[in-house]
This record gives structure tokens, sequence and C-alpha cells, in this order.
């Protein structure tokens, strides 16, 4: 289903990838925690390893679009990982979690922005509309990517993995930001990257993919008949459709 002229009174963001820069980000903590992890806790073969890294969406140090790592969720990644060892999938997990967050306050410079996020916000919010981020990042790294760029404060609503609500494409936090804000969920637009993103879109009033994420326009396409090639482009979008 399109996006038609409706009423829009939340927009609903993803992080990674719509928000910052996907490869940027996450291929080196990634690569640099699970080979420090296989190393230490597993007997993985060359082989083994090549497949695992097929599994959760790494080839030739680059992330696969709609894989494990690009649009899943460390708690995905890390029971991929548990398969291999005897740690439980939740100490995995909770180690992952703790070396993002780590990473993130280290290399701060690695959240590159896709445009003036604060700009952007501080425009979107004057039009009147209430913001949100549903991601599928974990909320500790998360919260810390939030604050490292200044903008944590422009969300009435964030929920991510590891909070209450179900995973994407699963409706709930759609849902829950919608009544957050006194709006129907048709009232909810949500600006995403992934295929699981223009999924979730179509619970409320439509989704809009970007192309500053890792997936082809083409692929966006067939879930979504609006694609934009980054969220700067989101004011005149917008103003087009109310």
């Amino acid at each position: 289903m399109g996006l038609t002229r409706n009423i829009i009174k939340g927009i609903l963001f993803d992080k990674d990838g719509t928000l910052i820069r996907l490869d940027d980000l996450w291929v080196e903590p990634t690569l640099q925690f699970m080979e420090m992890f296989i190393a230490k806790h597993t007997a993985m073969t060359a082989d083994e390893k090549e497949q695992f890294y097929h599994m959760i969406g790494i080839e030739n140090q680059q992330l696969v679009a709609n894989g494990m790592v690009a649009a899943g969720t460390i708690r995905e990644q890390a029971t991929a990982l548990a398969r291999y060892c005897t740690v439980p999938v939740d100490q995995v997990e909770a180690a992952m979690t703790q070396y993002f967050t780590d990473y993130l306050h280290m290399h701060p410079e690695k959240l590159i922005p896709v445009t003036d996020l604060t700009a952007l916000f501080i425009q979107l919010k004057a039009k009147g509309y209430d913001l949100g981020l549903v991601t599928a990042d974990s909320h500790q790294p998360t919260m810390v990517a939030l604050e490292l760029l200044g903008i944590v404060d422009y969300f009435s609503f964030i929920a991510a993995a590891d909070d209450k609500y179900a995973l994407k494409p699963h409706p709930e936090a759609l849902h829950a930001f919608a009544q957050s804000i006194g709006a129907k969920a048709t009232e909810v637009v949500y600006v995403g990257d992934s295929i699981k993103d223009m999924q979730f879109g179509q619970h409320g009033y439509g989704a809009i993919g970007v192309l500053s994420g890792n997936t082809a326009k083409e692929t966006l396409l067939a879930h979504t008949d609006c694609v934009i090639d980054s969220i700067e482009q989101l004011p005149l979008l917008l103003d087009s459709l109310d």
C-alpha cells in the first residue's frame, strides 16, 4: 500500500542506516568481538568460521543487506555464536552488548549522521510532528549513540530490541508510540532502510524507505512506493503528503 494524502501526527525512525551510516559503524566492532570470542571460546575450523560469517551477514568485511548484523538484533547474533560454544546465550549477548557500548564510547567518530539531525528534528518538531525511534539495536548502545549524537531529547518514544516490545515487523511498538502521542496507528509513518522496516511501517500510515542504508532501491520499492535518498529529503516529502 502506498502513501497517500492523509494526516500524519507521528514519525517513527529506524536508527542504523537511517539516522547514521551503517557500514561505517558496525563492521569493525562486530568483527573484533567475533574474532576475539571465537578464538577464546570455540574450536571453529576455518570453514565453520566462513559459514558463520555468511550466516550472520558479513561477506568480504561488508554487511550483507538485510542480513542479521545489518537488520537483526544482538540477541540473534549471540544465539548464532552460542551454537559453537558452551557459553550460555544470555552471557554471550551481555558480553556483546557491553563490547558494542564500550566501542561507541571509545570511537564516537564512527557515529556518522546521514545529515544534520538536530536541524532536521527541530524542523520536524516545528511542523508539529511527534518523533519516536524503533530500532533492532539493544537499549544500552542505542541510548549511548543518541546521547553522543545529541539527539536523544527529540524523541518522546524509544523502543530497542531488548525492551518490552515485540521485534519489527510486529506492530506492537508502533501501536505503543501511537497511543503515547494520542494518535491512531494510521497516523504514524515509519522511516527505515530495510525490508523489515518497510513491513513494519505498513502497520501504520505507511513506510518511507531511505537509500542511506545498504538495501537496494528496487528491493525497497517491492515493499513501498515511497523511497528517498535520505531523511534530509523528509520535510519536503511530508509537505507533499499532508
